[in-house]
């Protein structure tokens, strides 16, 4: 299925040049942020750089929803 935002547009590892890490990891970060994990562990658990995961964390990146 391909996610689009409110425009039309595609988001998330449905974009045509494609995303290095999936929406399953992006919510994953965001799950064990909210669990009280930090950057650092959560960017090493997850095997990303510190600062990708704390991109998605505060909805610097990833940040569209499908509609």
């Amino acid at each position: 299925m391909i996610q689009r935002n409110d425009i039309g547009y595609r988001i998330g590892q449905s974009h045509p040049r494609g995303s290095r890490y999936s929406d399953a990891v992006v919510e994953q970060a965001r799950c064990l942020h909210e669990q009280g994990k930090g950057y650092g562990t959560i960017a090493a658990m997850l095997r990303v750089p510190k600062s990708t995961a704390q991109g998605w964390i505060i909805f610097q990146r990833r940040n569209q929803y499908s509609v």
